[in-house]
Order: C-alpha cells, then sequence, then structure tokens
C-alpha cells in the first residue's frame, strides 16, 4: 500500500461502494487506522460490509463533492492519505484491467469498453492502461471508450453533449443507483476530454433500463450490481441507434457482485410462493 510505504499511518475515503471496502480491508491488514465517509442516506447494508474490517464509518450529512472536499483538507490538516476518487496511485490501479483484457485477447483488444462511470477515475485508469500497451508496441489501436451514467445523475454525459469543457455539477439527483450519485465527479473533465480526443461516447441510461438489464444479466446466471449491468444497457442503445454493430467485440466492465446493494432488488418485482409440504408436487406441476 502506497500510504504505507509513504508513512502514513492513517487513511481515508469518501465512498460508500468498492473503493470504501477495499480501503477498509488493506488498512487493517497493513494495521493502519482507516476512517470512511459516506453519505447519511446510504442504505445499512453497504455499510456492514465497510465497518466488519474494523474501519471508523462516518455518515455524514452533505453533498458528495462537499464532502470530498472536505476530506482533503482534513487529510492535510490530520496526516491521513485520502485514497478518493482520482488519487493517482488509485487511479494508476485500474490500468490492470486494461493489461488484463489485452493478455486474455492475444493483444487483439475489444473494439470498445464499456465502463460504469460515476466519479470517472476508473474510466481514465482502463484508458491509461490501453494507451501504455500501445505505447509498448504490444497493441496496435486503442479500443473505443464508452462512459456509461444514469440519466438521474449524468453530470459528464450532461456536460458531454452541451459540448463544454468544464463539467456542471448536477443540482438534484434523482437516482436511486448510489454507485452513480456523484453530482461533481472530480476526474468528469478528464473523461470528457479522452472521450473526445479517441473518439467515444458518453451514454445515459435511465434507471429502469440498467434495472432490468440486471435482471437479464442475472438470467445468464451473473447476479451483479446495477452500476455493472449499466454497460449491457448502453450497449443495447447504441445498437439501437446502429453506432455499435452486432458484430462487433465488445467487453462490458462489471464492478461488483449484487450483494453489495441488494435493497436495489425491491424495484425488480420478484416473485415466491407459498404452499403446504402435502401441497409441493401439486403446486410445482402447476407452475411448470
Amino acid at each position: 500500500m502506497r500510504a504505507k510505504q509513504l508513512g502514513f499511518k492513517k487513511v481515508g475515503v469518501v465512498s460508500s461502494g468498492n473503493n470504501a471496502a477495499s480501503t477498509s480491508a488493506f488498512a487493517a491488514a497493513f494495521g493502519m487506522r482507516a476512517y470512511i465517509m459516506v453519505l447519511d442516506e446510504i442504505p445499512q447494508e453497504k455499510l456492514n460490509p465497510i465497518a466488519i474490517y474494523g474501519s471508523t464509518l462516518i455518515k455524514v450529512k452533505g453533498r458528495y463533492d462537499d464532502i470530498y472536499d472536505e476530506s482533503l483538507k482534513i487529510g492535510k490538516e490530520q496526516s491521513i492519505y485520502m485514497i478518493n476518487s482520482d488519487e493517482p496511485f488509485r487511479v494508476d490501479g485500474y490500468r490492470t484491467l486494461a493489461f488484463e483484457l489485452c493478455e486474455q485477447t492475444n493483444f487483439n483488444p475489444p473494439d470498445y469498453v464499456v465502463v460504469p462511470t460515476g466519479s470517472g477515475g476508473h474510466f481514465t485508469g482502463i484508458l491509461r492502461g490501453f494507451l501504455d500497451m500501445q505505447a509498448c508496441g504490444l497493441i496496435d489501436r486503442i479500443p473505443t471508450m464508452v462512459c456509461v451514467q444514469t440519466s438521474g445523475c449524468a453530470t459528464i454525459c450532461n456536460s458531454f453533449d452541451k459540448g463544454l469543457d468544464k463539467i456542471e455539477r448536477t443540482m438534484n439527483s434523482t437516482t436511486v443507483l448510489h454507485e452513480f450519485e456523484n453530482p461533481f465527479p472530480p476526474s468528469g473533465e478528464e473523461v470528457m476530454s479522452a472521450v473526445r480526443k479517441y473518439g467515444g461516447f458518453c451514454v445515459q441510461i435511465s434507471d429502469r433500463h440498467i434495472l432490468d438489464c440486471q435482471k437479464k444479466v442475472a438470467n445468464k446466471g451473473l447476479f451483479v450490481q446495477p452500476a455493472s449491468a449499466a454497460p449491457l444497457a448502453a450497449v443495447e442503445e447504441l445498437r439501437k441507434k446502429n453506432l455499435i454493430l452486432d458484430d462487433t467485440r465488445i467487453a462490458l466492465v462489471a464492478t461488483a457482485t449484487g450483494l453489495k446493494y441488494t435493497a436495489a432488488l425491491e424495484w425488480q418485482g420478484l416473485t415466491s410462493h407459498v404452499t403446504t409440504l402435502d401441497n409441493l408436487g401439486k403446486l410445482i406441476k402447476e407452475l411448470d
């Protein structure tokens, strides 16, 4: 862990998802103290898998971007290494996804790589990985990168569609998918610049479409969190507009298991059946 190498004894992060859990886990493994800051409305089911590592978990009332800015100030004042979404070593770590994709495809990368995007660091890190591989001569092209957001909090996509160079804050987020809920993504402008420079796409999809795709993916045997189903929804949308053809090779980036956010299942309309033991055979026959 880079923070340990630099002599820090404390780390921190503003997150309610994968980064919060991984920061907590590595801090515990390295004997460091972790301060995890989350929005106060985050469901408890997302917090317990973070708290289990013994980190100090703090629910903060306020906007995500304001908490982010305050965390950097506190980190500087109290010698806490903040591993937020655009922390350079964290973003560089995302390059490994590109490396693995190149290795798994015998250095013939997919035509498209579709990335669910909240803060933007994951997207830019993956792109850097492909650029590294190209600079080394291991691949001869960069895949078309697709940034996917939910329309309920599509700060990057909205700003990109308007042709802006600076992102405009989303003032009233309406998404129920907390993985995307960053109204002022710190790496948003870098994502927009990269999409323009390398000819990619910014696609915003409704929460409903994303949740429908979560169910489709589950019907193929994979239970992923809603954000991980967003790339499939984006591909469906792009194919509908004939922007992606059927015979292309596409990598859909999935970020976490559906167990990370089971509360989202309440919007899936799932059902079950109840019967007595004597009636079990009859019910199964009727349902067949």
